[in-house]
């Protein structure tokens, strides 16, 4: 039996506060090829996740603690959706459905997601990212990924 305890939590938290993208997983799911993949994700303000599309498949975020926001975004990088995801006040379970650009920022630190998707994993090509958005660690990334955690439904970034 897998669990995902309190120990398991603050191991990850310790990882993503030391890593360079602030952020770190812990897999339940075996292998890669699993046709369900499942784990547990530790991210802190400041982790940038470029916007990315899934043309066929979905994805389940359940927030476990912290607080997060989901952005969905059309083609050419204005905000459709936000979602705010909150122990105490927000969501707790999203799901973005497939063929649609999409992002996450955490608002406090400490967050823990749980995501869940179809596999198997398979290393996202170039043009499943937002061409619109900087790529992860160029010049513009830290911009976009703060404007992320205010920006309103209807909004596009205009970079600085």
């Amino acid at each position: 039996m897998k669990k995902i305890d309190r120990l398991l939590i603050d191991e990850l938290l310790v990882k993503s506060r030391e890593s360079p993208r602030l952020r770190t997983h812990y897999n339940l799911h075996e292998v890669l090829s699993d046709p369900v993949q499942r784990l547990c994700v530790a991210f802190e303000p400041g982790s940038y996740i470029r916007p990315h599309i899934h043309d066929d498949k979905w994805e389940i975020f359940v927030l476990l603690q912290g607080a997060s926001t989901a952005l969905v975004f059309d083609e050419n990088g204005t905000i459709t959706e936000r979602v705010e995801l909150s122990a105490d006040a927000g969501a707790r379970l999203i799901e973005f459905p497939p063929e649609c650009f999409h992002s996450m920022v955490a608002k406090e630190p400490h967050t823990v997601m749980m995501e869940i998707k179809p596999g198997p994993y398979k290393k996202p090509p170039e043009e499943d990212f937002a061409p619109w958005a900087p790529q992860e660690g160029e010049d513009g990334a830290e911009a976009f990924e703060r404007w992320m955690h205010s920006a309103d439904v209807g909004s596009s970034y205009i970079p600085q």
